[in-house]
């Protein structure tokens, strides 16, 4: 194992332990924040207030020190690929039609909250949206560009869950913020 490779281990492990205290720390503080919540909403009378609980402390971060980096090679072309890439039951042909697809990346992605009711009604209503267009053009030798659309380019909307306070969102969110966009990206949004 080289140097780099080797220091970036073990900060990368390092930090990891640190990041599952975080989560650790503030899953059990929200949870705490939760609790508080339904207290303030259930509470009649506001002479006897609950108290707001102090977040603790995390622990120190580990400091990751300078690495250098690999040296990197150059790009590899298209000229240097094209005879090498073969597509089963495809043979190239002469004045075919040129498919492009352009993946426009996941754009637009955010979670909204609506809050409803009051006191012990409350409730919180949590949506995402995000969109992930796709360009398509067509062009045929010739004629030119036949087709240039951009499709899937709508913002979709979904509702993720309603809790009776916004904390519990926060410590759903801590354990499954990537899993969840990841999901939304499988599935185009």
């Amino acid at each position: 194992m080289s140097v780099y490779q080797n220091k970036l281990s073990t900060f990368e492990a390092e930090f990891a332990t640190w990041l599952e205290d975080k989560k650790r720390v503030d899953k059990l503080y929200l949870m705490e924040l939760a609790k508080w919540e339904r207290a303030v909403n259930a509470t009649v009378s506001p002479a006897v207030a609950p108290v707001m609980p102090i977040k603790p402390p995390y622990a120190n971060q580990p400091v990751k020190e300078e690495i250098r980096l690999p040296l990197l090679t150059e790009d590899v072309t298209e000229v240097q690929t094209s005879g090498a890439i073969n597509l089963e039951g495809y043979t190239k042909g002469e004045g075919g039609a040129i498919v492009t697809l352009a993946i426009l990346g996941f754009q637009n992605a955010s979670i909204t909250v609506k809050k409803t009711g009051t006191g012990a009604a409350t409730k919180y209503k949590y949506t995402s949206s995000c969109k992930m267009p796709v360009k398509v053009t067509v062009e045929v030798p010739g004629e030119g560009v036949i087709l240039s659309e951009t499709v899937n380019d709508k913002l979709q909307t979904s509702v993720i869950k309603s809790y009776d306070n916004q904390y519990e969102h926060q410590v759903w969110l801590i354990d499954n913020y990537d899993t969840f966009w990841a999901e939304k990206t499988e599935r185009r949004c």
